[in-house]
């Protein structure tokens, strides 16, 4: 009889693989000696394919041990594999590490090392928690491809090398968007088609590639952004610095870059959504298209929104994103003037409870939470309080800064209405 614990009562062990770590009692994976941030239920799935390592866990005892018998459908069950793969640097193309078997289940292929987990053995940690990364079925992907170095100096090849790896890691910092990087052995020039070629192996939509030249002290760095199924190239860039100090380059250049791209791809995910039938989106489409009129403020608008939004939930009813989403349009009516404060029970603490139940980490859920008990409740104080805490989570959470302690504090002083001219802005992804 195969063990059907729940991973999260299994004993405290550390798991080392490859250049992954897995601290049970922490509850951390690190991957390259940095810290992957993961969604509960995918790290309770990686502890539990790793500790029944030996044999292939089925379909039924997954959902035995990690939704506790709870029937969720094989897209959602599929989800969670994948971005457990993502995590770890595995894939469904290559599965390496976690390997699928037709009509039986799944096994985690890798030699593993294990300990119990004692005071020497700790996994060391970092002060600050990284961004939530959202694991959510169809959400896009880049790669971060080597740059070229057109010239024999070593500081062009070093600004190339660490420029890449510095845009590839802030670019993970997104949250909604995946990237692969460090493709050290790839060619550095590249044809429009084999760029289609090489994002179709990787399993990426977006491509970012570029090059360095060097001259007189001076620095020329070209960023490109392309369409990895068209080969389109959605935005371009050139960039000239002296070349003084070379990490302060590759720090300053891979901010503008990201901040710029992240712009550009959330647009043009919109945009593809918007061309998608509503019957055939994905999870991550419908949460897309949602975020899309819920930000342009319309009543008409917003009950699209909703029934989107609905849709997603009936996909997957654990993505806490999609409930967090559900939570905020409900009290944004409020805010809005189009429902009375008083009428009806608070729906908008409904989704963000069930959201933070799922993920305690979910950034959206404890701005939903937030913007439910200032506008829903009038609990300035608590709402202050979930607001900061969404910000901490994930610092380009735009909604959760719109309304400054400044604003709250006048809020409280008031004891009132909402303060006038404090309409939601923004896109909530940035």
């Amino acid at each position: 009889m195969p063990d059907q614990t729940p991973a999260s009562g299994a004993e405290t062990v550390i798991y080392r693989f490859d250049d992954c770590v897995l601290d049970t009692e922490r509850r951390e994976l690190r991957r390259a000696d940095a810290l992957r941030a993961v969604e509960p239920q995918v790290f309770d799935l990686l502890e539990y394919l790793m500790r029944h390592r030996e044999r292939v866990v089925g379909r039924d005892e997954l959902l035995k041990a990690i939704w506790r018998g709870h029937e969720v459908s094989d897209a959602v069950l599929s989800t969670r594999i994948n971005a457990a793969r993502a995590a770890i640097g595995d894939s469904g193309r290559d599965q390496n590490v976690i390997r699928t078997f037709l009509r039986k289940g799944f096994r985690f292929v890798r030699p593993v090392r294990e300990r119990k987990a004692d005071v020497d053995e700790q996994i060391s940690t970092t002060p600050s928690r990284p961004r939530l990364a959202l694991a959510i079925a169809g959400a896009p992907a880049i790669a971060v491809l080597p740059f070229a170095h057109l010239g024999t100096g070593p500081s062009t090849a070093c600004v190339a090398h660490g420029l890449a790896e510095e845009i590839g890691v802030t670019v993970s910092k997104l949250g909604w968007l995946s990237v692969v990087y460090r493709h050290a052995s790839l060619p550095s020039n590249r044809s429009q088609m084999e760029v289609q070629q090489l994002a179709s192996a990787l399993g990426v939509q977006y491509v970012l590639e570029g090059g360095v030249r060097e001259a007189a002290g001076r620095v020329r760095i070209i960023v490109r952004l392309v369409d990895g199924v068209s080969g389109r190239h959605i935005w371009a860039e050139r960039y000239e610095r002296d070349l003084t100090d070379v990490f302060a380059v590759q720090d300053e250049i891979a901010a503008q870059v990201v901040k710029t791209i992240a712009d550009q791809l959330y647009a043009a995910e919109c945009v593809a959504a918007k061309l998608i039938p509503t019957d055939s989106l994905s999870l991550w489409q419908y949460l897309v298209r949602a975020l899309s009129l819920m930000n342009t403020r319309r009543r008409a608008d917003l009950a699209t929104a909703e029934h989107l939004l609905k849709k997603a939930i009936a996909i997957d009813p654990s993505c806490a994103p999609a409930l967090s989403l559900l939570s905020f349009a409900a009290t944004l009516r409020v805010h809005l003037g189009w429902q009375l404060r008083s009428a009806g029970p608070p729906i908008g603490l409904e989704g963000a409870r069930r959201a933070l139940a799922l993920n305690s980490d979910e950034p959206w859920g404890h701005m939903a939470l937030g913007y439910a008990n200032l506008f829903r409740l009038g609990r300035p104080q608590a709402a202050l309080e979930s607001l900061a805490r969404a910000i901490a989570l994930d610092p380009d959470l735009s909604m959760a800064h719109y309304l400054p302690p400044a604003v709250l504090d006048r809020y409280i002083s008031e004891c009132t209405t909402p303060v006038s001219g404090l309409a939601p802005t923004g896109l909530l992804l940035k």
